[in-house]
């Protein structure tokens, strides 16, 4: 097969193969998450911010319990929102 077909082949196969690893790395996705939200919230203690809310438990079983509710969008988003409102923090 040449040209577009091959690559269109390619990538429908390569599609499949990351949808499936997808699948199996949601767990250890939403471990590294819960661990990540859990660095953030202890900063926003450090550095005295104040944030308070869901968005800052220290109890990691919940970062991850919430991960595993929502997608890689809502995670990721989740991630940088904390990280923006931590960079505006003058604590």
């Amino acid at each position: 097969m040449k040209g577009l077909g091959r690559v269109f082949l390619v990538s429908v196969a390569a599609g499949a193969v990351c949808a499936g690893a997808a699948g199996a790395n949601a767990g250890s996705n939403c471990d590294s998450y819960a661990k990540l939200s859990l660095q953030q919230a202890r900063e926003n203690l450090s550095r005295r911010c104040g944030f308070t809310g869901p968005r800052w438990s220290l109890e990691v079983n919940r970062h991850r319990q919430w991960c595993e509710e929502v997608g890689p969008a809502g995670w990721r988003s989740e991630l940088k929102m904390r990280a923006q409102m931590l960079t505006r923090c003058k604590g």
